[in-house]
């Protein structure tokens, strides 16, 4: 792996799937900016053509409102809806029990429509307009704001707003702005909050934006989120590049899924949480920067039942290395839902009630990487500096054969078997590290003997020496992390230290 050219190895980055998309919207954004810069909203005279008058962007707009109906715009008028509306006076329907598809708001709906959302519990409004658009529709646009509601309106009523707009009829966004508006949907989900979306109509737009969310948060095929939202939404999502568009988020999706990053050749640890942490979305990419987001997920889960109370440290330990006295195997068909369940980033484990499914699908995602996370060289080399040095001293010594990214997931495993430790001083951590070992290293193909069913029951004639002194090494940073009294999950002077030798 030394020899592959970092260019090489590296997977391409969001940007270059998106910049088809940018390009073809750039130029009328910056012209729409610089009409909304007018508190008449009128587009400067350097954007005018003296000899043809307005700009052609403007004609455009006008003719587009002019087709909608201008003052009384069809597009915001809530008895044309076909359906019953979920918010009265407001065109609208609801796509699930917590997703509402509308037509924009203006000032003069916002006493109306707020109780109601207030009533709904609706903690957030998705705005994907541009602003400037539709000036001539309806009751127009609010100058210097550029949309036809303030949206301090919605904030001071405690409901959050977002704006994530593109052009509208067409799919000119990109699925980077696709995954901010699933940041958006997850974070009220976690709240326990409604969500209300419009475009114009909110048919097209607000259509790619919720059905994004289906493929993405619900795990729904594209043409089958994209059914059920026309089913609910009348005469929408007519456009068949929006259609095409969600297909390709969907694939886009898929090819992130860990098994696939198997096809690319070279790829080290470092690349795939620099990859991951474009798919994943809020407070979750805070915490996994550094780490792959399944081994934070699942090891914060564990502390999370520990520090309650609902499970020990035993218990904890028994569903990572098995118990010689249960021996049952754990449900595959769970196991695989759960691993298509993290191939879409969707890592909500609260449901999970067999704890062992949790720490094999961890196993299952180091063992199926397409790299060891610890190189055979590493763990051959800590060997004769176990006995002498601290780990920061074998660290200096064996940098060069461990990345950045394997350091930390290492560093990650020791915390984690501290605080079982902490909590309860008995248990012994020697076959939690060996299990550990073998999957970093990669090894369980070679120990199949060793194991019965998910339980690790033979550890004494391991005669792959990786493991043992990988183990060796572990035990010897919890130690050292105990005998330190370092606070856990911190940032600490070893990190540093070891950042500096890596040159980052």
């Amino acid at each position: 792996m030394d020899n592959v050219n970092s260019n090489s190895r590296r997977l391409p980055p969001l940007e270059q799937d998106n910049q088809n998309f940018r390009a073809m919207s750039q130029q009328r954004n910056t012209i729409k900016q610089q009409m909304i810069s007018s508190n008449n909203f009128e587009p400067k005279t350097s954007l005018q053509n003296k000899k043809t008058g307005p700009a052609p962007i403007e004609q455009l707009d006008n003719f587009i409102c002019y087709f909608c109906g201008g003052q009384d715009c069809k597009k915001e008028q809530a008895i044309s809806n076909k359906n019953k509306n979920a918010i009265d006076g407001l065109h609208s329907d609801w796509i699930t029990d917590d997703i509402l598809a509308m037509q924009r708001l203006s000032m003069r709906l916002m006493p109306i429509v707020i109780p109601q959302f207030q009533q709904h519990n609706i903690g957030a409004v998705i705005n994907l307009q541009q602003q400037g658009e539709h000036a001539q529709c309806g009751p127009g646009i609010i100058p210097g704001i550029g949309f036809s509601y303030n949206p301090e309106s919605l904030q001071s009523a405690k409901i959050n707003f977002f704006n994530y707009g593109w052009e509208d009829m067409t799919a000119d966004t990109t699925f980077e702005n696709l995954l901010k508006i699933c940041s958006a949907f997850d974070l009220m989900q976690k709240k326990g909050k409604k969500v209300a979306v419009h475009c114009h109509a909110g048919t097209g737009r607000t259509g790619v934006a919720i059905v994004a969310w289906l493929i993405y948060g619900e795990r729904m095929s594209a043409d089958d989120a994209i059914r059920l939202f026309q089913s609910r939404r009348r005469d929408s999502l007519g456009k068949g590049a929006q259609k095409d568009l969600l297909k390709a988020f969907e694939k886009f999706l898929q090819n992130r899924k860990w098994y696939n990053y198997t096809k690319i050749s070279g790829l080290i640890n470092d690349d795939i949480v620099q990859q991951q942490n474009q798919y994943v979305v809020n407070e979750l990419k805070n915490k996994t920067k550094l780490i792959p987001a399944p081994l934070y997920v699942i090891f914060n889960r564990f502390l999370l039942l520990l520090e309650d109370q609902l499970l020990t440290s035993k218990q904890i330990l028994q569903a990572f290395i098995g118990d010689p006295q249960n021996i049952q195997p754990v449900n595959k068909e769970e196991l695989q839902n759960l691993q298509k369940q993290f191939d879409v980033h969707n890592f909500r484990i609260g449901h999970v009630t067999d704890m062992r499914l949790l720490a094999q699908l961890l196993f299952v995602y180091f063992d199926f990487l397409p790299w060891q996370c610890v190189s055979d060289k590493f763990a051959l080399e800590i060997k004769q500096n176990l006995n002498v040095k601290q780990i920061l001293e074998i660290l200096k010594v064996c940098f060069k054969d461990l990345e950045i990214g394997s350091f930390y997931i290492l560093k990650t495993v020791v915390q984690f078997a501290v605080q079982l430790k902490i909590a309860d001083p008995q248990i012994d951590l020697k076959i939690f590290f060996y299990r550990f070992s073998i999957s970093l290293l990669q090894k369980q193909r070679y120990l199949d003997d060793h194991f019965i069913g998910h339980s690790l029951v033979r550890t004494n004639k391991i005669e792959i020496v990786q493991i043992v002194y990988l183990q060796q090494f572990l035990q010897k940073w919890h130690d050292e992390i105990l005998n330190l009294n370092e606070k856990i999950f911190e940032e600490n002077q070893l990190s540093k230290d070891f950042r500096e030798l890596k040159g980052v």
